[in-house]
């Protein structure tokens, strides 16, 4: 398995005391343009899968 790598920026923003949105933007290793965003929530414990 290979994992595409965004070579760019990328910001953190506060949405509330529990949740931030992580955003990268620019570019893949092949030149493709890219962005990746995802909200991330405060858990208690780390889930089990």
């Amino acid at each position: 398995m290979t994992i595409a790598k965004i070579v760019g920026k990328g910001h953190i923003v506060l949405i509330d005391k529990n949740t931030i949105n992580f955003v990268q933007y620019g570019v893949l290793e092949n030149g493709s343009a890219a962005i990746f965003s995802e909200n991330l929530t405060r858990v208690n414990e780390i889930p089990v899968c």
